[in-house]
């Protein structure tokens, strides 16, 4: 990674924090303008609010709303060497059912007397 994208990270890591505290806030506000009363609040619409208002105030207090690493190579899951192995054991049992299934094919039109 250049000097220049490891600059650019932190910018868009408090662009990112910026926005989404921003639309925390907007939630909250929707929250609060479509409950009238209290009868309509439900044990739901509290956890949601409560969550909120402790994401803005961590995030306000300095807390990473995001963090963005360098991307790392991801590990090799399988080795070629497994793959060939499998293939090759995958072609030969293929490879015998064919030649049994043809086999036993000739046997049968030659047991009916059917043309081969």
């Amino acid at each position: 990674m250049n000097n220049q994208a490891k600059a650019f990270l932190p910018i868009v890591e408090k662009l990112l924090t910026a926005r989404y505290l921003q639309t925390a806030k907007d939630a909250l506000v929707i929250i609060e303008t479509r409950v009238k009363n209290y009868s309509d609040i439900n044990d739901s619409m509290v956890n949601n609010k409560l969550k909120i208002d402790r994401y803005i105030k961590s995030v306000e207090e300095g807390a990473a709303a995001l963090t963005i690493d360098r991307p790392t190579r991801p590990m090799e899951a399988v080795s070629s060497t497994m793959v060939l192995v499998l293939a090759v054991i995958a072609g030969g049992i293929i490879g015998i059912f064919y030649v049994f299934l043809r086999s036993a094919i000739r046997k049968y039109k030659a047991e009916t007397g059917k043309a081969a």
